[in-house]
């Protein structure tokens, strides 16, 4: 488990096996948002920068170096990590055994939020699209036509995708 408080510190508890809960003190201040996945965390700080701990077979908590700055949202998948800049780029590392790092073309600009399932990742562009790509056991990645335009937030459980409309 991890938790954010309102002083923009981190709090991490837990099973420890891979340092998962071993909060850096990069991560000891200054944060404004967290995100768990399943044995790592990832924080944003602040000024923009991303800042990761726990397991790293994947990848997953070596950022690439576009993450040290203008990062405005940050999301974990079961072993891979998302960053959105604040130019709408996506930035996914990690992982890639299932084709949630490689980001469509359709993600590389103009995305206004992101969410990371177990294998599968989802991007929310400024026209009101969704994205997905990534692992489809379940039809995660497979955008329904009520939810090509006019969606407003979107979340990724770890083998489904839900999707907020304008109107409700």
């Amino acid at each position: 488990m991890v938790a954010l408080k309102d002083d923009g510190s981190v709090v991490a508890w837990g099973d420890n096996n891979v340092g998962q809960t071993i909060v850096p003190i990069e991560a000891q201040s200054e944060v404004r948002a967290v995100a768990a996945g399943w044995f790592h965390t990832i924080a944003l700080k602040n000024d923009g920068a991303v800042v990761s701990w726990g397991q790293h077979l994947a990848g997953q908590t070596t950022m690439p170096f576009q993450a040290n700055s203008g990062v405005t949202a940050v999301a974990a998948g079961f072993n891979h990590s998302v960053a959105l800049k604040n130019d709408g780029l996506v930035l996914v590392w990690g992982a890639n055994s299932h084709g949630q790092t490689n980001v469509p073309v359709e993600a590389k600009s103009e995305v206004t939020a992101i969410a990371a399932g177990a294998n599968h990742t989802v991007a929310l562009k400024r026209n009101g699209s969704v994205v997905a790509w990534g692992r489809n056991n379940g039809g995660q990645t497979t955008i329904p036509t009520n939810a090509q335009s006019g969606v407003t937030a979107i979340a990724a459980g770890g083998f489904n995708t839900m999707a907020l409309k304008e109107d409700g």
